[in-house]
């Protein structure tokens, strides 16, 4: 089928298909239907399983929880690495799954039933828990409130949280330097020694009235009645009241008596602080599907207007914001790239084609970019780092055959044929070479999409976004671009253009001149050629370094210090807050935040 032909004599249907995919692409755009986030959703393959037993040594929780554990872990199929770390009072066990197993939530079921099976845990240990890691896991955004007392950051971020909670798009905000409220009942050792208590009777006492037991159900006149013994506490002031001992005389000795009642906060295990302060970090994480830019200006909206609810003294800081680092820029990037390429190609265009030749050309880029994007919607791809690199790396390769199409139809509009005729033979003599430069291009970028591992995962969406935009353009020049020229082209210079073209045919004999030389030479030019080529391929194997991704532009720090095994929570404190200080010393252009753990 001759499509040039086709197109040149249906243009109104080749103008519409044109006008169609540049307002469903810009539509897609506009109303963020494409959600923006820094890296694409990819199941990272690790399972952890944490469990916490309070009070028991790194050498117990190794023994007890993390050995029997991992011998139950050798039996799932489709684990590829189980790395284990005990510490005090907890026990975390990573599990890397077969990076290319297709069924992972199977695995991840047989993880689960494979702790449930565990024997002889501890009683006193908590349930292990089984979490799949995940790409969109990640946090948009880390809200720190710092510069108050405990009490008061609790109190904030609580409120805070309820805040936040409510705009769609958020999947959970998790809290991290947070306390739990508890009850603490101090008893005193001399009032039980003038009472003749033991602890046990004041423990007993607490645990029997502390109670929340179902009684069944009765039937009273056809009505059903659910009868529940309802005796939890709820306030320090129950438990005061909880008898300890009475006699017949209406004698009774009660908690309060011996003991303080006080409301606490549960034992600190870890400190978390921002800028040298004690803070409270809500960190916000979105759905799957959720656009990260569009989520985070609500959630900065949202922030704005909660402020002035604040206590003066609690400092409310945006610590991380991964789309105003990353996604922003890199759209920025990409509109700038975007822009400087479609100017540039036009001025080149305009030297040596006719403007309307070369406007005409240029369309092929937004063409091509808003079929890409229609690509990505229906195939659930997201704008991303990689799939907007893979627009950037392919804006220079869309107008390659444009150019050769409009130049060849241009040259026969030269001979003296007419528009239409020009752009059907100009458009046909060249289908073949086009298509051929194009599918070089595909298949040059298609082995990408059959890499294998996490690191194939996330460049899955690579070589898709960059082979529909290079197949859109081949659509593009062999089916669109012949009508447009068709229709608009017309045969007329420029002085500019003659000037050029003057100037170019200087180049031209040049060229044709070095041709021929080459051509004489012709075994001892490719010998070169031979010879370069395998200096090349020498020289990269043996003088340059291979190195995944260079380590440039870093923007965040670690720093770990480690102290002595048994080192108490509030010492390791002080080892940190000279660290701190010279940290929070540096200049602020220097300096963004600074979060210790």
């Amino acid at each position: 089928m001759n499509l040039p032909k086709f197109s040149v004599e249906n243009s109104l249907f080749a103008n519409l298909i044109s006008v169609i995919i540049l307002l469903a692409g810009g539509m897609l755009l506009l109303t963020n239907k494409l959600p923006r986030e820094a890296f694409p959703n990819v199941d990272y393959g690790f399972v952890t399983v944490q469990t916490t037993y309070a009070g028991a040594t790194s050498k117990e929780i190794e023994k007890l929880i993390t050995i029997p554990i991992e011998d139950e872990l050798r039996e799932v199929d489709g684990v590829d690495e189980v790395t284990s770390i005990s510490l005090e009072a907890f026990s975390m066990i990573f599990i890397q799954m077969d990076a290319d197993i297709e069924d992972k939530d199977r695995v991840v079921n047989d993880i689960q039933r494979s702790v449930d099976r565990v024997p002889d845990l501890p009683d006193e240990a908590e349930d292990p828990i089984v979490t799949e890691i995940k790409t969109h896991d990640q946090p948009v955004l880390i809200l720190s409130l710092s510069g108050a007392d405990i009490w008061t950051l609790r109190q904030s971020a609580r409120a805070l949280e309820d805040w936040l909670e409510e705009l769609p798009g958020i999947a959970r905000v998790d809290k991290t330097g947070w306390r739990e409220t508890e009850i603490w009942v101090s008893v005193d050792p001399e009032k039980l020694v003038t009472y003749h208590l033991a602890l046990e009777e004041v423990a007993r006492a607490l645990r029997t009235r502390n109670t929340n037991v179902p009684g069944g159900k009765i039937y009273i006149e056809g009505e059903q009645h659910v009868i529940r013994t309802l005796g939890e506490f709820e306030t320090p002031e129950e438990i005061k009241e909880v008898i300890i001992r009475a006699n017949d005389q209406g004698n009774w000795l009660s908690v309060g008596d011996v003991a303080e009642v006080k409301y606490a906060l549960e034992e600190n295990d870890k400190v978390e602080k921002t800028n040298g302060h004690q803070a409270v970090n809500l960190v916000v994480i979105k759905k799957a599907r959720e656009d990260t830019l569009g989520l985070v200006k609500r959630v900065r909206e949202r922030i704005d207007a909660f402020k002035p609810q604040l206590p003066d003294d609690v400092n409310l800081l945006v610590m991380e914001d991964l789309a105003l680092k990353y996604v922003r820029r890199r759209l920025r990037i990409l509109t700038f790239n975007g822009t400087v390429g479609v100017v540039l190609v036009t001025l080149v265009l305009l030297l040596f084609l006719s403007p309307r030749t070369a406007i005409l050309t240029a369309l092929g880029i937004p063409i091509s970019f808003a079929a890409a994007v229609i690509v990505m919607w229906m195939m659930g791809i997201t704008i991303n780092l990689l799939t907007m690199f893979g627009l950037v790396i392919v804006l220079g390769l869309v107008v390659d055959d444009a150019i050769v199409v409009s130049e060849n139809s241009y040259r026969y509009l030269e001979m003296g044929l007419s528009p239409r005729e020009a752009a059907i033979k100009g458009a046909q003599e060249v289908v073949r070479p086009v298509t051929a430069t194009i599918l070089t291009s595909v298949a040059a970028f298609l082995p990408l999409a059959f890499m294998s591992g996490i690191i194939g995962k996330f460049m899955a969406v690579f070589p898709v976004v960059v082979i529909a935009t290079l197949l859109a353009s081949l659509f593009e020049c062999i089916v669109i671009l012949p009508s447009h020229i068709a229709d608009f082209v017309v045969l007329k210079t420029s002085r500019v253009q003659d000037a050029v073209a003057g100037w170019f045919d200087g180049v031209r004999e040049g060229y044709l001149s070095l041709l021929n030389q080459a051509l004489k030479v012709r075994w001892f030019f490719l010998l070169g050629v031979v010879l370069m080529m395998v200096a090349s391929i020498s020289l990269a194997v043996v003088g340059m370094k291979f190195v995944l991704f260079p380590a440039r532009g870093v923007e965040t720090f670690f720093a770990r210090i480690e102290a002595p095994a048994g080192t108490s929570l509030k010492q390791v404190d002080e080892y940190i807050k000279p660290i701190e200080e010279q940290i929070a010393a540096l200049p602020e252009d220097e300096l963004d935040f600074f979060l210790t753990t």
